[in-house]
């Protein structure tokens, strides 16, 4: 068989093409199996026309039924170049099963009647030698070849040597020894005395070799498994235990079950090639299944509702066919409606119901047991439900880093961004199925759909991060208080108030002796002591400024720091800012405050305006300028990280941006704790 050949060849030279390519190429392979499958049917037609008492067991073998199969695999595979070369072995094997099949059919049906003549005897002679192409590549070849049409490795090459010539041996003595007869009566046509002393040898020769070589074809697939990746492991592992069911009925079992058990093989490799996506032929085999389902389907019906009317009722052929046809039509669209949802779920998940996607999704964030195992549920949920080869989730943590879900072994190349509320929290990456290098409309819409959900899980894990790491915060710099406070109470005003009691105590001991003494050493207590008081007021005001306890916050920003020192500022207020709580009130003195000594110092204009708004559950502090604005070249200083901590404290937050007619624009946006009475009213 040239097929198996060429597959063989393929190994020492792979730059060799298995079968035409192009156009030629993609409907030769159709083309044979539609030959080969003919052949079936004629060896039907001849078996029912052959009188019942000169029929043979036509059955009794797998090749009919395994036939049309293998062919019907293989014209599907032979027409993408990716799976070309195992597809044309699928034809060659299938096509001599076919072959095999209708001219020992055929062959029978010439000699019933006596003589066989010519048709018979080149159908016998057929008969005789093309079952070995279709049951020993199908044993020996077929696993060492797949799934890529090459041996699993370089050291594999003697074997399918020998398990090519093999079958090329055994056929060329079947098909020219004389004594050969594959029906009772027959001699065979071209029979000769040149091969008749290796026919002793052929069959001991056959008996030790097909073992070996089984057992070799067997090992290939267990090596390809142990190498293979999981998915090639599934894929392998289906398919070699098809082999060797099929492999052992054909000894073993009855015919009935041999042909069923062969079906597993084809059976096998399609499932690699949907269930697995081995090859890209999705859009293929989808309209191939389809059909082939639709056809088969059609025939039982439209055949068992003929028979049972024509059997129930004697009215003839014409009305048994118009109620075979009107069944068939009946059914037709129902049946092809839940074929193609069927195959389409094989294919492609649940894509074509959205409502069970999302049910899915929603489960899995609800089984979750944190936003980040949340994340990694559903890129899985995904993956398996939309049969994606490879599926993963960056979402931008606040600190910048990258957190990550994959599900899948493909590389994710296609981005579909995460979006919530209006804010970029990170994307879903995807690969497309088979080779392609973007996603079809489908595929497009629904995850913009699952975006959605996918994002709200992100912008929870974000929310949960920044929280964790401003409580981080939080504690750091409680702590970083409490060392400044001890080190200036023990650097600073315990020193000072211990100079102090010392002056006292000499002034005292010099009271009686040396009253100039003891004056001058109590007015230097006392200037002590006014220094000491002025250390306290510093680190009072550094815990809170007084200036929000005496003015409020308006009047402490008037009269205060940069509108002090001559920054012309102009105020806008509305809401009562004068009631607020006493964490978010320092928040919004330090971080305006902060903002204006940024415009008095980098802004390049003496004038600012300050903005107070405050809701019933928002105060927002905005501080602008018509300054030379920010430049292109700067980095994010102490001052911006200070505000931006300022307001996470008390879960706000802070935006630095340009202004509308230039300059800058600094906006803190401060959260309000809601009181337990606008709750209970809300």
């Amino acid at each position: 068989m040239s097929t198996v050949l060429d597959a063989a060849d393929r190994v020492a030279d792979p730059g060799r093409p298995v079968a035409p390519t192009g156009r030629l190429g993609r409907a030769l392979g159709p083309a044979v199996a539609a030959l080969a499958v003919t052949c079936v049917v004629a060896g039907l037609a001849a078996h029912l026309d052959t009188p019942a008492g000169a029929r043979t067991t036509w059955f009794d073998t797998p090749e009919p039924v395994v036939g049309p199969a293998l062919c019907l695999v293989g014209a599907l595979l032979s027409r993408r170049a990716a799976s070309r070369r195992m597809g044309w072995l699928l034809l060659g094997v299938g096509a001599a099963a076919c072959t095999f099949a209708g001219a020992r059919a055929v062959a029978v049906w010439s000699s019933a009647d006596g003589e066989p003549g010519a048709l018979g005897a080149v159908t016998a002679w057929l008969s005789a030698w093309t079952w070995v192409w279709g049951f020993l590549p199908f044993v020996l070849v077929l696993p060492l070849l797949f799934p890529d049409g090459r041996p699993p490795s370089r050291r594999w090459r003697p074997v399918v040597a020998a398990a090519v010539v093999l079958p090329a041996a055994v056929s060329v003595v079947l098909a020219l020894h004389p004594e050969v007869d594959s029906i009772d009566g027959m001699r065979n046509p071209l029979g000769t005395t040149l091969l008749e002393p290796a026919y002793p040898v052929l069959l001991p020769l056959l008996a030790v070799a097909f073992p070996l070589l089984a057992s070799a074809a067997v090992g290939a697939v267990v090596v390809r498994v142990r190498r293979g990746t999981p998915v090639e492991r599934r894929q392998l592992a289906l398919f070699g235990w098809a082999v060797l069911v099929a492999g052992l009925c054909s000894f073993f079992a009855p015919p009935a079950v041999t042909s069923v058990a062969t079906l597993l093989v084809p059976a096998a490799v399609l499932v690699a090639v949907l269930r697995y996506r081995l090859y890209d032929v999705d859009v293929l085999v989808s309209r191939t299944v389809v059909a082939a389902g639709l056809l088969t389907g059609g025939l039982v019906l439209y055949v068992g509702v003929v028979a049972w009317v024509g059997s129930a009722v004697d009215l003839g052929g014409g009305p048994a066919a118009f109620a075979g046809a009107a069944a068939v039509a009946v059914a037709f669209h129902p049946a092809r409606v839940r074929l193609q949802r069927g195959v389409d779920r094989l294919l492609y998940g649940e894509r074509a119901d959205p409502y069970r996607l999302l049910t899915g999704v929603e489960a899995a964030v609800r089984a979750a047991r944190s936003p980040q195992d949340a994340l990694e549920q559903v890129v899985q949920a995904v993956a398996v439900s939309l049969r994606l080869p490879g599926v993963a989730a960056e979402v931008a943590l606040p600190d910048g880093s990258l957190a990550r879900a994959v599900a899948g072994t493909a590389a994710p190349v296609v981005d579909v961004p995460l979006v919530w509320h209006g804010t970029p929290v990170g994307r879903l990456r995807v690969a497309p199925r088979g080779r392609a290098d973007r996603l079809d409309r489908t595929d497009e819409r629904l995850l913009a759909d699952l975006a959605g959900p996918v994002a709200a899980v992100a912008a929870a894990l974000r929310l949960t991060r920044d929280v964790e790491a401003g409580r981080e915060r939080a504690v750091a710099a409680a702590e970083e208080e409490r060392r400044r406070l001890r080190r200036d109470l023990h650097d600073g005003l315990g020193p000072q108030l211990a100079a102090v009691v010392m002056t006292v105590d000499t002034a005292r001991q010099a009271l009686g002796s040396d009253p100039s003494r003891a004056g001058a050493a109590l007015e230097l207590a006392v200037e002590e002591a006014r220094r000491a008081v002025a250390d306290v007021r510093t680190l009072v005001q550094g815990l809170r400024p007084p200036a929000l306890d005496d003015l409020g916050l308006l009047g402490a920003l008037c009269s205060t720091g940069p509108a002090a020192g001559g920054l012309e500022l102009l105020v806008d207020a509305s809401g009562d800012v004068d009631g607020l709580p006493a964490a978010v009130e320092v928040a919004a003195y330090r971080i305006a405050s902060e903002a204006l000594t940024n415009v008095a110092r980098h802004a390049g204009t003496g004038r600012a305006h300050l903005q107070l708004h405050r809701t019933a559950d928002l105060l927002t502090v905005t501080v602008s300028d018509e300054g030379c604005g920010l430049r292109r070249d700067r980095r994010p200083g102490v001052g911006l990280a200070s505000m931006r901590e300022r307001a996470a404290e008390v879960g706000g937050s802070v935006a630095v941006g340009a202004g509308p007619a230039g300059g800058t624009v600094v906006r803190a946006q401060l959260p309000l704790p809601v009181a337990p009475a606008q709750r209970e009213g809300s």
